[in-house]
């Protein structure tokens, strides 16, 4: 038994609609009720979960069914006479990822009269009408990441087949071809012409894993029917054809683009400046940006409804989901003069990360025991809901790309992380709700969709800004709202660490997709491939922020330093500068020198990921560092992008880099900005009922950029 769910958007305004999309795993009636989320962790020291009835007219008993996704990328190019008859020739350059994947791997395929790919031990194969055994089939498997041209001369009235290779060995200067002919019974050419992917009677099924490049059709005769240019207009998901027809075809799933194609020499890494180098997609069976479901309820938010976060609370067979979502203000104004940003592309980034591949080795990483959260073995079971940036694809090429349009179920307010034992993503966040609900300050909550929409002129609106405790993944467009808002004299507070880090851009019609190239440095998960460093969505050079002069430390101060996880994280100790009056304020009503030895989260508020201050790396010469932590274990390390050369002198227990920095400084435009350093700052606000040192220092920040002070 199962139950789970989506929204159409992470934000939404009062008097606008989320659409609620459900699968309940028996069929059969749930209950439905619109709550807000106060607060996640179930720490014994904190105040344990809690929500807030709301009640709306979506409450109370439905009807509810499974429903699945269909992963896997293709390119579809719809039915019409344009697309030949019953004997066609079709040509493509192909590099297969993964030949040997277990199944058949469909390179071309029309309807279900005929195909040509990879049978499942990877050999190029194809097949006509809906016979399951091939009519033609090379002997020999293909390499794996090697360029070959296919050609295939269908004539399904006979029931003939010649299936050509032409395999280039750039090394031994030569080009292997081999040809193979078959025969069987024909079905007439009819349906969709679908290029890696084949028809299937539930969808797609069959994805290639691999890039393809050039794809033409011809008739018998050599005559052009189609060719379709895969460089043109990377950053969307139509295809257009250059031949006489004009069959423009449609991306499903959005492939990877602006990838290397078998010209590729090497010469330029820019996608722009020599397109017919980069003629190709890469296409996954594991791809997925819409799981397509249907919508079950459809909830119009009252216009009265104060800014917060909320979901969708789901019981059925025992069991409990929340399909979770921020209200906004009314669109064009603010209703608070605080405004705490989610970093809902960062929740977009690890959406869904398949941590349970770290089962074996995990003791390297941590110090701490090793508990995953139940929903971790939830998305194991369905990797047909997509994967993280931080995953590979089946094929083990790098996932770049991410979409909120599917089941993330690590998005739910309950969600410990593996690593910190701590709340992650938006329970974490849910810290910083309940602190200020806490403290009875109003606030608006925001998204990173918001800021990447409407930049400074959002933010403008608010005396004083908040962050999420991990604004990893940022827009050039957030980054320039952030600095603009500052420039126009805010104040800011950075409430987490390793901010600010990953160049993320989303395609021009749409934010419901994020992609990110890690490039080949930082603290990263995968490399980028040869030549595929730039964004298909804007162009621009993916990796670090740092890596193209803005690194978070110009921002904020203080930039990602180190990361780590074990128990018991230390805590702060005050530096001497915290006491020169321009800013001991910020430590009034704290007793000793010590913040946060304590916490949810590794009982200590240094702890997971930290930022450092480094003038060197940007940040302002009138930052305060007010309080540094040290004494940190093995198990946290500096970050990659601070290693010119391997060395043993990396960790907690030697390297004076491995530190987290409460950093202060104000702006020449009368703003200010504060900056905590840790991820797991936030974790201990509530610790003891917020009678502890480092909720009176948050406070007391928020309070004199507030003006009550």
């Amino acid at each position: 038994m199962e139950i789970t769910g989506y929204g159409d958007r992470f934000g939404v305004a009062p008097g606008e609609r989320v659409e609620l999309k459900l699968s309940i795993d028996p069929a059969g009636p749930y209950e439905a009720q619109l709550v807000e989320l106060l607060h996640g962790d179930e720490h014994p020291d904190g105040p344990g979960f809690q929500e807030r009835v709301v009640g709306s007219a979506i409450d109370g008993r439905h009807d509810g069914r499974p429903q699945r996704a269909d992963a896997g990328s293709c390119l579809v190019v719809d039915d019409g006479p344009g697309l030949g008859g019953d004997a066609i020739e079709i040509e493509v350059w192909a590099w297969p990822t993964l030949p040997a994947a277990g199944h058949v791997q469909t390179i071309a395929a029309r309807g279900t009269s005929w195909a040509v790919g990879l049978d499942a031990d990877g050999r190029l194969a194809a097949w006509l009408a809906d016979a399951d055994a091939p009519v033609a089939r090379h002997e020999d498997a293909l390499p794996a990441r090697r360029w070959v041209r296919v050609r295939a001369r269908i004539d399904v009235a006979a029931g003939a087949v010649t299936l050509t290779r032409e395999l280039l060995e750039p090394e031994l200067g030569r080009e292997a071809v081999a040809t193979t002919t078959g025969s069987g019974r024909g079905a007439p050419a009819a349906g969709p012409l679908v290029w890696a992917g084949a028809i299937a009677p539930a969808g797609i099924d069959d994805h290639f894993n691999g890039k393809l490049e050039a794809p033409v059709l011809r008739d018998v005769d050599g005559g052009l029917l189609a060719a379709w240019d895969l460089a043109r207009g990377p950053e969307g998901t139509v295809v257009a054809d250059t031949g006489p027809s004009s069959l423009h075809g449609r991306l499903v799933n959005r492939p990877m683009r602006a990838v290397t194609g078998h010209a590729w020499d090497g010469t330029t890494m820019d996608f722009r400046c020599a397109p017919e180098q980069y003629a190709a997609i890469s296409f996954r069976e594991d791809d997925l940006d819409d799981a397509a479901w249907t919508t079950d309820l459809a909830l119009d938010v009252p216009a009265d409804l104060p800014s917060g976060v909320y979901a969708v609370r789901v019981r059925a067979h025992g069991l409990e989901d929340h399909v979770a979502f921020a209200v906004g203000p009314p669109r064009g104004r603010a209703t608070a003069p605080v405004a705490l940003v989610l970093p809902t592309f960062s929740y977009m980034a690890y959406a869904n990360d398949h941590v349970l591949r770290l089962r074996d080795e995990a003791w390297k990483y941590v110090g701490l025991p090793v508990a995953y959260d139940p929903l971790d073995e939830q998305v194991e079971r369905h990797p047909e809901w997509g994967r993280s940036l931080y995953d590979t694809h089946r094929d083990g090429t790098g996932c770049c790309q991410s979409s909120r349009l599917r089941p993330i179920v690590n998005l739910r307010p309950r969600y410990r992380w593996w690593a910190s034992g701590g709340a992650q993503y938006l329970a974490s966040d849910l810290y910083v709700v309940h602190w200020l609900r806490h403290a009875e300050v109003p606030f608006d909550v925001l998204t990173d969709e918001d800021v990447h929409r409407e930049g400074a002129d959002l933010l403008g609106r608010y005396r004083t800004v908040l962050t999420g405790t991990h604004p990893e993944y940022v827009t050039a467009e957030m980054l320039d709202g952030f600095a603009g808002y500052l420039a126009g004299g805010g104040h800011l507070m950075y409430l987490g660490a390793n901010g600010f880090y990953w160049v993320t851009s989303t395609p021009p019609e749409t934010s419901h997709v994020i992609e990110v190239r890690r490039g080949n440095a930082g603290t990263r998960a995968w490399d980028s491939e040869p030549g595929e460093e730039h964004h298909a969505f804007t162009g621009e050079r993916g990796g670090l922020w740092r890596h193209r002069g803005r690194s978070p430390n110009r921002l904020v101060g203080i930039g990602f330093a180190a990361q780590g996880w074990s128990d018991p994280s230390p805590g702060y100790r005050r530096t001497e500068a915290s006491r020169d009056p321009a800013v001991s304020w910020i430590f009034d009503g704290v007793e000793g020198d010590v913040i946060g030895d304590f916490g949810l989260a590794m009982n200590g508020a240094a702890g997971d990921e930290l930022d450092r201050f480094d003038p060197a790396l940007g940040s302002p010469p009138q930052t305060v560092v007010l309080a540094s932590s040290s004494g940190h274990s093995r198990h946290y390390a500096v970050v990659h992008e601070d290693l010119l050369q391997t060395s043993a002198d990396v960790t907690g227990e030697t390297n004076p880099n491995v530190r987290a920095d409460l950093a202060y400084f104000e702006t020449t435009a009368g703003g200010a900005v504060f900056s905590v350093g840790s991820k797991s700052w936030c974790a201990s606000l509530s610790w003891r009922g917020y009678d502890n040192s480092v909720a009176r220092v948050t406070e007391n920040v928020l309070r004199r950029f507030m003006g009550d002070r």
